[in-house]
């Protein structure tokens, strides 16, 4: 979950580059919940500093 257009568009780059499958960005909570039903995630990147969470 990322609020920020451009570090959100880098973090998928570096993702992608690195053979994860990237089901995001999600822009508050429940946008998240929505894109990981379902997915069995391996890992979640969180910006606990979200202000639309």
């Amino acid at each position: 979950m990322e609020d920020q257009p451009l570090l959100a568009l880098e973090l998928r780059m570096v993702l992608e580059e690195a053979g994860f499958e990237v089901v995001g960005p999600a822009h508050d909570r429940d946008e998240a919940r929505s894109l990981i039903e379902g997915v069995d995630p391996e890992l979640a990147l969180i910006d606990l500093n979200c202000v639309t969470a």
